[in-house]
């Protein structure tokens, strides 16, 4: 089999020893960055759950107190960004319970335990089928397979049919806590903006943080989508 080039640092490697079209190393640091990031990732999920309240709680005050200045508009425009950020970031751990520090932490002590076995000079062979050589690694348990073992997405092996039925999963109306929480004080913006006659152009402000937010949610609902079609029936239910 012949070799291909790693899609970081673009050293020739082997394709049984690619992991989704990249080298050992360059997966390494990956999840590295992943473990620091992650932290993040899971700070805005834990207060994405509660953001619907929170919009409850701004836009009933702005309801009551009806500010009317250009500071309390500016101030609302910020918390609706704040908002935005949350809810891009706060609704990937939701909708795929795969981005979590336990799972992280699972997938770099397999990586870990594949990376001592790791010989770049060495032909490495499927698993499952001793005789035939793997054409790459599994990206969540990081051992070789070959075609008949993989799971394939845009034609390319992601994961092997033990790891690969809950990378499908997409729960989707998690994103919706995030589109009713920015849009809820997005609206109010507006409101305020078309009662007081403010600066109309304004009114773009807060509609950018929604379109944004929803955006997010439909093109992963949409790609996952794609996805799925494209898996044959005997990989969705392996």
């Amino acid at each position: 089999m012949g070799q291909m080039n790693c899609r970081r640092c673009k050293e020739g490697i082997s394709p049984f020893n690619s992991i989704g079209g990249i080298c050992f190393r360059c997966y390494k640091k990956n999840l590295e960055s992943a473990e620091k990031e992650i932290k993040i990732f899971e700070v805005c999920a834990y207060v994405y759950k509660y953001l619907l309240i929170f919009a409850g709680i701004i836009s009933l005050i702005y309801i009551i107190l009806s500010p009317i200045s250009y500071v309390a508009l500016l101030i609302l425009i910020s918390i609706t960004l704040v908002f935005m950020v949350v809810s891009v970031l706060g609704m990937f751990p939701n909708i795929f319970p795969d981005i979590s520090q336990a799972v992280v932490k699972e997938r770099k002590l397999k990586f870990e335990n594949q990376f001592q076995k790791y010989n770049p000079e060495a032909i490495a062979y499927c698993v499952y089928h001793p005789e035939t050589e793997a054409i790459a690694r599994c990206m969540s348990c990081f051992e070789p397979f070959c075609a008949d073992d993989f799971i394939f997405i845009r034609e390319k092996p992601v994961r092997c049919r033990k790891c690969g039925q809950p990378s499908v999963e997409f729960h989707f109306w998690a994103a919706i806590n995030g589109i009713l929480s920015v849009g809820a004080v997005s609206l109010i913006g507006i409101i305020n903006i078309i009662i007081t006659s403010e600066d109309f152009p304004l009114v773009f402000a807060f509609l950018l943080p929604f379109v944004v937010t929803a955006g997010v949610a439909i093109k992963l609902k949409r790609g996952m989508k794609q996805e799925m079609k494209e898996l044959p029936d005997d990989q969705m239910h392996s």
